[in-house]
């Protein structure tokens, strides 16, 4: 019977020693943080509620060649200057296409935005004609 009893003890032991040094093992480890998860997102500063907050300077908008004269309207090559970075630090140039209705007003505005198009094939009006 004691010779049971010392096993048992033994067994108890050991197993409180284990509990012991996993919990203690287990707390070493940094946890993984669902901060350490998050992917940043650097066009976050694009969004309408941010733009919205951001202090922009005003661009004047240049109209520069005709590139087509119809009854309806007459389509210019435009251009603006930006600070992508939203810090009124570095401007860029922006060019585009705009097209201006004849006749009297009032008239819609449609904005027409696209994608990327290799320079190599680049023509303004591109994608949006």
């Amino acid at each position: 019977m004691k010779k049971f009893l010392l096993i048992l003890l033994l067994v108890l032991a050991s197993l409180v020693l284990g509990w012991f040094l996993n919990s203690f093992y287990n707390s070493q480890k940094s946890p993984q943080s669902p901060i350490a998860q998050i992917k940043p997102r650097p066009l976050d500063k694009y969004t309408i509620d941010n733009l919205a907050k951001a202090n922009i300077e005003p661009a004047k908008i240049e109209l520069g060649e005709v590139l087509k004269e119809d009854k309806d309207f007459t389509s210019y090559l435009f251009s603006f200057s930006l600070d992508p970075t939203l810090t009124n630090k570095e401007r860029r140039k922006v060019t585009g296409l705009i097209n201006i209705p004849s006749g009297e007003g009032p008239f819609p505005l449609i904005v027409m935005f696209r994608g990327y198009v290799d320079q190599e094939i680049y023509e303004t009006g591109t994608g949006t004609q």
